[in-house]
């Protein structure tokens, strides 16, 4: 887990694996999964589904949300908190008890945009 609480880059379990494989000779990528699912289970990972539906794995387990691209599928944490009365308007209004808020917003990074906008020119 030292490996992944490293990066920011939000890496899959193949990229994990790579990352991890001159340091531990014979590690299997099954074994990279079983323990990402044991650490996710445990809240100390977070597993996040980019736009291409690939699972990503955030080794920062503080609270926070995420932007994906669409373009090239890259996950960028954002370090604003919670919306202002979100949890109470949503367990006011709908009966429900909130234990955690995770909001994903979707759209085109910064190289992406500029590639997307040279590219009609």
């Amino acid at each position: 887990m030292g490996w992944l609480r490293t990066t920011e880059s939000h890496p899959t379990a193949a990229q994990i694996h790579s990352g991890l494989a001159d340091d531990f000779a014979g590690l299997s990528l099954g074994t990279v999964y079983r323990n990402l699912e044991v650490l996710v289970g445990q809240g100390r990972v977070k597993a996040v589904r980019s736009a291409t539906g690939a699972v990503r794995y955030d080794g920062n387990p503080e609270p926070h949300h995420h932007f994906i691209c669409e373009a090239c599928a890259g996950i960028l944490d954002v370090p604003f908190g919670e919306p202002r009365g979100l949890r109470s308007r949503l367990e006011r209004e709908s009966n429900l008890r909130v234990r955690r808020v995770s909001i994903d917003f979707f759209g085109l990074c910064g190289p992406c945009e500029d590639s997307a906008g040279s590219s009609g020119e």
